[in-house]
């Protein structure tokens, strides 16, 4: 992701990345404790958030089917970092279907370009 010029260290940056999410049970609830994104692992520290989104989409009629078709998309917020003294970062997640998606980050630091990383 290039960063424009109005783009300030500190805000949220849209991405679209395939990312692989590990969940632990926490009281009762299923919680993010990892993420696997750009060959790293990211592991979250505190702040989750979740919601969820439906939406009724139009399919294509035919024999025996809904002419709507519903689609579910779970949300997490979190902030992780990879060892106790790494950087934090903020990550927002997105699940449809069956993937999970980095659709936005915040950091406090400039973040190197896709594909620049060691």
């Amino acid at each position: 992701m290039i960063p424009s010029p109005a783009d300030p260290v500190g805000s949220w940056r849209t991405f679209d990345d395939a990312v692989a999410l590990t969940f632990d049970a926490t009281g009762g609830e299923s919680r993010p404790s990892c993420l696997h994104w750009r060959g790293s692992a990211w592991h979250v520290v505190d702040g989750c958030m979740h919601w969820s989104t439906w939406r009724a989409l139009p399919v294509a009629p035919s024999q025996g089917t809904a002419p709507t078709r519903g689609l579910r998309a779970d949300f997490w917020r979190f902030r992780a970092q990879t060892s106790g003294f790494s950087p934090v970062l903020h990550f927002e997640v997105r699940r449809a279907e069956r993937e999970w998606r980095l659709v936005r980050l915040r950091a406090t630091f400039e973040l190197p370009e896709k594909g620049t990383e060691g």
